[in-house]
């Protein structure tokens, strides 16, 4: 009989998979695989409107994810996602806040929603994330005019 044991994985990488629409398998993908996931999202965005320092020397915004599990993997329950965000005046100062930590809970966590496909961020606060969404409102969803050959249909 082989006996299962628990442990830790953690990595950083680009954190596009953090919220972007493409990455909804990964995040079922890692709610599925872990009990615990702690998202230390470390921005570093030099491409965009809002540029923040990056610990890297790379134009993109990177991430540590922390994936933890217990003995017995179960599946169908998604994990539980933490969220804190570093932020400092430059990439110094954000190497030496990570450096100053020692422990989880100094960092300032938010938990995040626990649907399999939501983004590995915190729900909003203020009445703008209560409104409905464009499919309550709008349940008919289309993917919009689709040729599907080299001329248009009925081009006249």
């Amino acid at each position: 009989e082989q006996q299962q044991c628990g442990g830790v994985i953690t990595f950083i990488t680009a954190s596009s998979y953090l919220a972007g629409p493409g990455f909804v398998g990964v995040r079922e993908v890692m709610r599925r695989t872990f009990d615990e996931l702690w998202i230390i999202d470390l921005g570093g965005d030099n491409l965009g409107t809002r540029k923040t320092p990056n610990v890297f020397n790379i134009q993109t915004p990177v991430a540590i994810a922390i994936g933890v599990r217990e003995s017995e993997p179960q599946p169908d329950i998604p994990a539980t996602v933490r969220y804190a965000r570093v932020e400092a005046e430059s990439r110094k100062d954000k190497l030496e806040q990570l450096d100053s930590y020692t422990r989880f809970d100094e960092f300032t966590w938010s938990e995040c929603p626990s649907d399999w496909h939501s983004a590995f961020l915190p729900v909003g606060t203020g009445a703008f994330f209560e409104w409905p969404t464009l499919e309550e409102l709008f349940p008919w969803i289309h993917s919009g005019v689709q040729f599907k050959r080299s001329w248009p249909i009925g081009e006249t």
